[in-house]
């Protein structure tokens, strides 16, 4: 792959989300990445190189992530307004870039009513379809609905080989209402020690969870995290607990965050963590029906932990390491043909 390409990205940075920064990096090994402006300067950008005469084009491959969240405004319903800015704004970015990459990361935005989601779903699908490529990052959701496979990357995080072992479960990241942690709370039981941690913009939320966990082992810890200090946390625990709502969530962050520092994984089952179970990763997951089922389990379980942490990782990289995303980056890229579209553009140029 050619190193001239200009690859655009929405978001360029992300606060508190390392995900687009660990893209970015590995994207920035197959060509020039750039920030796309927000609509309206973009949207200034192309006219005022179109009143210079020239080309709008000011990226090879524009990839963007999460637009559809601005269908669904503070009413937590499709406005007329965010549907118009989110169907002209995928319009510019085909105006400005040779090839749009729609990266899918939720099947609707979490904070739709249930009455609406049919409906936004809906309007998603017609967005994307103006795409030249639409990403999922997993294999079986890609697979299902005929997108393309990138793998999520891993995190990088600063880790010692060893630690004192904590024997705490783990929910990390936003407490959030579509993570349905309230069901764990609830079904949490004995004296296995359950710490939740992460930023909660959701007082009403965060008050229901804390009155459930009265006089149960379950102790939170509010607001953003560290990103190392978290990590070694969960390497030293005996493990991730993620109970979102597999109806809503493609695939969780914390999934990838939890086997980038080591740590397994007790999750509720969805097809995403069927797949993980048929690879190398299949000692640090266990899956189960129901979260009243997985908490049970713990409640029972003896006080060891599982897979050492080293084994997780590797497994991990296997699968999502930086080789294997960037691999996926090329071949898509590849599949849109933008080296070649770019070559030919050229030329007719000459």
């Amino acid at each position: 792959m050619n190193a001239e390409l200009t690859i655009g990205l929405r978001p360029y940075v992300a606060r508190q989300n390392s995900y687009v920064e660990r893209n970015r990096e590995i994207l920035e090994q197959i060509g020039s990445v750039l920030e796309v402006p927000p609509p309206l300067p973009l949207l200034g950008k192309v006219l005022l190189r179109l009143c210079t005469f020239k080309s709008p084009k000011m990226f090879d491959v524009a990839i963007i992530h999460w637009r559809e969240d601005v269908i669904v405004l503070a009413q937590k319903k499709p406005a007329l307004i965010g549907i118009l800015a989110y169907f002209l704004s995928i319009h510019l970015y085909r105006i400005a870039a040779r090839r749009v990459v729609y990266i899918r990361h939720n099947k609707y935005p979490h904070k739709v009513l249930p009455r609406y989601q049919d409906r936004v779903r809906r309007l998603i699908r017609k967005g994307q379809s103006l795409c030249h490529a639409v990403v999922a990052h997993s294999p079986s959701y890609a697979k299902e609905h005929d997108y393309n496979y990138i793998p999520h990357p891993l995190y990088k995080l600063s880790l010692s080989e060893a630690g004192e072992p904590s024997g705490e479960y783990v929910v990390f990241g936003a407490i959030a209402e579509y993570k349905k942690i309230e069901e764990l709370v609830e079904a949490w039981s004995g004296d296995r020690q359950l710490l939740i941690a992460g930023p909660c913009d959701d007082p009403t939320y965060l008050a229901e969870l804390q009155k459930l966990a009265v006089d149960k082992a379950i102790r939170f810890e509010v607001g953003y995290q560290d990103q190392d200090e978290m990590g070694q946390r969960l390497a030293n625990s005996n493990g991730v607990i993620i109970v979102n709502d597999p109806g809503s969530m493609i695939i969780s962050g914390t999934f990838f965050f939890a086997i980038s520092s080591g740590a397994p994984v007790f999750a509720r089952t969805d097809p995403f963590y069927d797949w993980v179970s048929s690879t190398s990763l299949r000692d640090c997951l266990r899956t189960f029906d129901t979260v009243a089922e997985l908490a049970d389990h713990i409640a029972a379980a003896d006080d060891r932990r599982g897979p050492e942490s080293g084994a997780v990782r590797a497994a991990a990289v296997e699968h999502f390491g930086d080789e294997a995303v960037l691999r996926a980056w090329k071949s898509l890229f590849e599949q849109i043909d933008v080296q070649a579209m770019l070559v030919t553009e050229k030329s007719n140029a000459r």
